[in-house]
């Protein structure tokens, strides 16, 4: 982890994620500066020096040298920027060789000091990729420093703007907080397929509701008793625009008190504006509070207020304290526009106003004022579930971990006794987290075990098992529907028959709250294959909807599949469905009976969820040839490869099952599902010709090859025979589909656990271990 500021200077993310990993059973060392923020003077106990270790909550710290500044002179700003920027490499720990650099920023330069980290990482590695790069933006850089009023534009800025584009093409991925943010990132020119949302967490324990006693304490200790109280938290800056929060204190009713907790820049040109107005103890400087003290006062407090100077950047950005207003459980008072006010919508949690408008500020504080005591309650509580849902930590570092392509141990840890490669059945800790199973037991409203039963279909197929292993782990009763009940996985009900007998799936949803749709059939050829599709895949199915329906349950999860599309290209869940085989032609039609389909309630009994590619331990398809292929030396691109490749492993197929089968908001939606990183299908090879410490793939021309496969498949139709290579397979390796599948991430919070790279060690891991040992073949 590489970051210009880390513990103890109050920006706590790099220093929260690095301990979130370590205790997720990740080797975890970080690299930054000397601690001078927010005062730009040098903390107690620590020297100016080249180099300093220490080790801070179990993590290694190396801390190397700056120049301490944070004011608002440009010169001062670079120095101290600069600084960091060539003292950082220093920080290197001999002999230390990373899967991935982390990169907090702001600033974005810091991502070159990053990359020469990566590359001293990569020194000694005889194989084997160079450590990810993945750059976290914070700020959108040099945009905050125009809205602070510490640049200008001209020729700096934009020299400062090209800087920006090449830190940003320096890192390998880029994770962002916002939509806003992202649109911001890609207008430098940054390529889409590296560039993903992740919003900003907020520590578990801060959704926990504070004592009521030491709330009414606090509130007596500040004097708070018999006022109503508006708390603003965190940095006093010029962004914040708090000048127009101290002039509406100003024309508020003498009972209302505004208070601020924290520090920063403007706190003393603030409290000369309230000293000037007389505004006496209207206006409260609390300064500077542990964060562990912030759900108590945050309780004391009867809203908390959220603002930013009216700009273009108002609009885009989410502050972090929004995220953990929302976990204090208190009504809130928005003034931000943009995508802060669309998120305090969804949660339901508060009002929002314009920004900058003292009249809209004493509207915002007059309508939540009238509001009865319990109603304001209610927004609290609304705001607090919304984020354990969506916004603490052990919901999103699993998304972090995927993000920096590093699975989590446990996942790739074989427990004695577990076969992780097994087909038909999957070890619950290789499919889903704590983080999974908290958030579906709030999607639920409650414990799972009493949630009722679910039957799955297709249980012993590849994707099947981790389906039953999620539920079965999350406490949910399973059935599953199958011809040979040797094949059932171990401790569920199994109802044995063929799907294409109505009495045996009559039998088979008869009191299951819920269903999830797997059995198809796959990976298969020929005229017999086309046939099955339409009578497995569309009509069996069409069967086991209707008798769903009729069975009351209230939802189905129809596992489909992103070959709907067709066409080659950027593709979502409104693109056109051209299907190409039957048995994308018999999803399509699956899909279709499935919308006309009601629950007992009325609502949608279906939800469509289109899966990418997929592969993972046991699980057949294009990666498992393609890496039988690369052992054997007999797999080349054709073409340039720079053709993309969408995919999703299984594992994680499993969970956006599971997902969509308990969110309230998935109802009658359709859903893309995969990695969210389409790749070219020159770096799908590079990945796995790593994993398998093999040389590069070899290109070859596309047009000999194409030639060559139709010369095959006529000479074969002529003698009667089938083709040795089949034509249909070589148009799919030069296809070009990506599918980034950004609605599920955004409608559904889904968060894969997997990139390629981290996926594939999985399969190599579970082959490992199945192999028979010396002596013993």
């Amino acid at each position: 982890m590489v970051s210009h500021y880390y513990d103890p200077e109050p920006l706590p993310k790099a220093g929260e994620l690095a301990r979130a990993l370590q205790a997720r059973g990740h080797d975890v060392r970080v690299v930054t500066g000397l601690p001078t923020y927010p005062a730009g003077r040098l903390y107690p106990g620590h020297r100016l020096g080249l180099r300093q270790r220490t080790v801070l909550g179990g993590v290694p710290v190396t801390r190397t040298f700056e120049v301490p500044y944070h004011g608002r002179s440009p010169v001062g700003r670079a120095a101290n920027y600069a600084s960091t920027l060539l003292s950082l490499p220093l920080g290197w720990p001999r002999g230390w060789r990373p899967d991935a650099v982390y990169v907090w920023a702001p600033p974005p330069t810091t991502v070159f000091a990053a990359r020469l980290l990566a590359h001293a990482g990569r020194m000694g590695r005889r194989r084997g990729p160079r450590p990810r790069v993945v750059l976290d933006v914070q700020d959108l850089w040099p945009d905050f420093g125009l809205l602070a009023g510490l640049l200008h534009e001209g020729r700096a800025v934009r020299a400062m703007r090209r800087v920006e584009a090449r830190a940003y093409a320096a890192a390998d991925r880029i994770v962002v907080p916002t939509e806003g943010y992202r649109r911001a990132v890609l207008a430098r020119g940054t390529d889409p397929g590296v560039v993903e949302v992740l919003s900003n967490w907020i520590p578990d324990d801060d959704a926990v509701p504070p004592d009521p006693r030491e709330v009414a304490a606090t509130r007596t200790a500040e004097g708070w008793d018999d006022r109503f109280v508006v708390l603003f938290a965190g940095n006093l800056g010029n962004a914040q625009g708090l000048e127009a929060v101290v002039a509406t204190a100003a024309g508020s009713d003498p009972d209302v008190v505004w208070a601020f907790a924290g520090d920063g820049t403007e706190r003393a040109a603030l409290e000369a504006q309230a000293a000037a107005a007389g505004l006496g103890d209207r206006v409260r400087f609390l300064g500077r509070r542990p964060p562990s003290s912030m759900p108590t006062l945050a309780g004391a407090a009867d809203v908390l207020l959220v603002h930013l100077r009216p700009s273009p950047l108002a609009e885009v950005v989410v502050p972090t304290k929004l995220n953990g207003y929302l976990a204090y459980g208190r009504p809130i008072l928005c003034a931000l526009g943009g995508e802060g006010a669309d998120l305090l919508e969804r949660a339901g949690a508060g009002v929002s106003v314009a920004p900058g408008d003292p009249a809209a500020l004493l509207d915002g504080v007059a309508r939540l004022r009238a509001l009865a005591d319990e109603e304001r309650a209610e927004l609290g509580r609304r705001g607090r579930a919304f984020a354990r849902a969506e916004l603490v930590r052990s919901a999103l570092v699993g998304r972090y971990e995927a993000a920096l392509g590093i699975a989590p141990p446990a996942a790739t840890s074989e427990a004695p006794g577990d076969d992780p490669s097994a087909s038909s059945s999957a070890s619950a800790a290789t499919v889903t987290t704590d983080a999974d199973r908290a958030r579906w037991t709030e999607l639920a409203g409650g414990p799972l075990a009493g949630w009722g039963t679910v039957l799955v279909t297709g249980a012993t197929g590849s994707i099947g098992p981790r389906v039953v292993a999620a539920l079965r782990e999350a406490g949910v009763a399973v059935r599953v529907l199958v011809r040979d009940p040797t094949g059932a996985p171990e401790g569920v009900e199994a109802v044995v028959g063929d799907l294409r007998d109505p009495v045996a799936v009559n039998a088979a949803v008869a009191g299951c709250r819920g269903v999830i749709h797997l059995a198809a059939v796959v990976h298969q050829r020929g005229a017999e294959a086309d046939a099955a599709q339409r009578e497995v895949t569309d009509r069996a199915a069409r069967t086991l909807f209707a008798a769903a329906e009729a069975a009351g349950c209230e939802r189905v999860v129809l596992a489909s599949s992103i070959a709907v599309y067709g066409p080659d290209g950027e593709l979502h869940e409104g693109s056109p469905l051209q299907p190409a085989t039957a048995y994308a032609e018999a999803k399509v039609a699956a899909e279709a009976d499935m919308r006309r389909r009601v629950s007992p309630s009325g609502a949608p009994l279906g939800v469509v969820v289109r899966l990418a590619t997929c592969y993972g331990p046991g699980a057949g398809g294009n990666v498992t040839a393609m890496l039988r292929a690369l052992r054997r030396s007999r797999f080349a691109i054709v073409g340039s490869g720079t053709n993309r490749k969408t995919l999703l492993h299984v594992d994680d197929a499993a969970r956006s099952l599971v997902l969509a089968l308990l969110h309230p908001a998935a109802a009658g939606g359709t859903f893309d599902a995969s990695d969210g990183h389409p790749l070219p299908l020159r770096d799908v090879a590079r990945a796995l010709t790593d994993a398998l410490g093999r040389p590069r793939t070899p290109h070859v021309p596309a047009a000999p090859v194409d030639l060559a496969v139709r010369g095959l498949a006529a000479a074969a139709a002529l003698a009667g025979r089938s083709s040795p290579v089949d034509p249909r397979l070589v148009h799919v390796l030069q296809s070009d589909v990506s599918v980034p599948a950004e609605r599920i991430r955004r409608e559904l919070g889904f968060a894969p656990r997997y990139d390629l790279a981290g996926g594939v060690r999985t399969v190599l891991a579970a082959e490992q271990s199945t192999r028979p040992a010396v002596g013993q073949r």
